[in-house]
């Protein structure tokens, strides 16, 4: 069975028409989803899952409960040491579903470390993600850790390297 890792940035407030397609796609192919329970893209993924009425999905939290579990799916506590705080608290939790995935689809405001952190991770476990880049309203495909710093760099990238994206996202199938 084929497990997706769903990640994105907390500030997204509005579900992208392309990552509902690839939702609807991963729903047709009967994928594993694994995600986790922020608020943000977390949120409106698990929203837009559960309106599928798909069951097939796992929620990851960090801690003695989580904050969103939409579908009432099954969820995976990941225990995390007293004194933990902030980002810290939340990255065993990502890390854990980097290593349960075969792959990655992550939602990116352009600023997110965290939603960055996470294609790293799938990159350093030698595993691809897609990341939907927000403001360019773009997918690309990130391999190797290497390509996160020109992801970075150009988040904000022209017109041309829109389209010089866009067809490098089409030519690599993830089956979805």
């Amino acid at each position: 069975m084929t497990i997706v890792f769903l990640s994105g940035s907390r500030r997204i407030t509005r579900l992208p028409d392309d990552v509902a397609l690839r939702l609807d796609a991963m729903v047709d192919g009967e994928l594993e989803i694994v995600l986790g329970d922020a608020n943000g893209a977390d949120r409106l993924m698990q929203a837009y899952l559960d309106r599928k009425g798909y069951r097939r999905v796992r929620v990851f939290h960090s801690g003695a409960s989580y904050r969103n579990n939409l579908g009432a799916w099954p969820s995976e506590q990941v225990d995390v040491e007293p004194g933990v705080t902030g980002r810290a608290f939340y990255t065993r939790k990502d890390k854990r579903m980097a290593e349960a995935a075969d792959f990655g689809l992550i939602v990116w405001d352009g600023k997110s470390e965290g939603s960055l952190a996470n294609a790293r991770e799938l990159a350093q476990l030698g595993k691809k993600s897609v990341v939907y880049v927000v403001p360019r309203r773009a997918f690309t495909v990130v391999r190797e850790p290497a390509e996160l710093a020109a992801l970075e760099a150009d988040a904000g990238g022209s017109a041309t390297d829109l389209n010089k994206s866009e067809k490098q996202t089409h030519q690599t199938s993830f089956g979805f």
